[in-house]
């Protein structure tokens, strides 16, 4: 992706430039951050210490003092952030003493500290409302029946066109009917872990974990999710294919674009399948079963 579409989320978003701008990133509205972050507060950095080494990166620890939590544990006062320093790679995003604003924390994979690693996760002050709103429509999800801790939601919303139009309030994510005049519209497959425990699901496309069933106002089309998978033939199944969903977190497992050819009324379910139990690889606390979600009707404007 070019720079331009980074420069153009740091326009929408409101978002302080926290990389270098020859850095690349596939755009991601919002929404999707907030769905798969642990906590999300508005806040101010008010110290800046010694953290710890990951392999050959050292890392600091912002200490954020919290004045409101958006999502999460409402009685968080204070939340280490941690970041790479120095920063030597254009994808590297640092911070800084008394940097204030909102904050989109996702936790660390193995220390009790969180990150924020993505050029939208932290914005400034004046974009509270329209993310509190966010994480709160993110609330009324709808989801399907949990299975051995983990739940399934499909979600829709008219496909975004531009990272401006990503984070309009009129293309939030939603379980509810919609009702749109565009043409195209986008599913998210959303996996909850309801469990305890850390789990991991296989979302190797050799054998991929989403399908949907799709009626139309013409009839019921098969459906291919996955029209690039010859892509991938040869690739052998790694650990890495094994996504993990610790205990109350969310992620997305697909994004899948549909053109509404017709007027009228298109009802979907989604289905997600774990297929592949890891053990060959050492992968452990895998999830094996099959999950279905709440059904999602769109109407399409004549």
């Amino acid at each position: 992706m070019k720079t331009s579409v980074l420069l153009i989320v740091v326009l929408a978003t409101g978002l302080v430039a926290a990389a270098p701008a020859l850095a690349s990133w596939a755009w991601l509205a919002s929404e999707d951050r907030i769905v798969e972050a642990d906590v999300v507060v508005v806040g101010k950095i008010t110290a800046v210490r010694e953290g710890f080494e990951d392999g050959n990166r050292k890392f600091v620890l912002g200490e954020i003092q919290v004045a409101e939590v958006l999502k999460g544990d409402k009685k968080l006062k204070k939340a280490d952030l941690a970041w790479t320093q120095p920063m030597r790679n254009d994808g590297d995003i640092g911070y800084s003493k008394d940097q204030e604003g909102v904050w989109i924390l996702r936790k660390h994979k193995d220390k009790d500290c969180y990150t924020a690693n993505y050029p939208s996760d932290y914005q400034k002050s004046d974009q509270k409302d329209r993310l509190a709103a966010i994480a709160r429509s993110l609330e009324s999800l709808a989801w399907g029946k949990a299975v051995d801790g983990l739940q399934l939601s499909l979600a829709v919303r008219v496909s975004p066109t531009s990272a401006h139009d990503g984070d309009s309030a009129t293309l939030r994510l939603t379980t509810d009917p919609l009702k749109t005049e565009m043409a195209k519209v986008e599913f998210v497959f959303l996996v909850k872990n309801t469990s305890d425990k850390p789990l991991r699901y296989c979302n190797w496309l050799g054998d991929p974990p989403c399908s949907i069933s799709l009626t139309t106002p013409t009839g019921k089309p098969e459906i291919d999710l996955y029209p690039h998978r010859d892509q991938v033939k040869g690739m052998k199944l790694t650990a890495e294919n094994f996504a993990l969903v610790g205990p109350g977190q969310t992620r997305v497992a697909y994004r899948w674009t549909y053109d509404l050819t017709d007027a009228g009324t298109y009802k979907a379910t989604g289905g997600f399948a774990g297929k592949q139990d890891g053990k060959d690889l050492g992968v452990e606390s895998v999830w094996t079963n099959k999950l279905e979600s709440s059904p999602l009707t769109v109407e399409k404007a004549k």
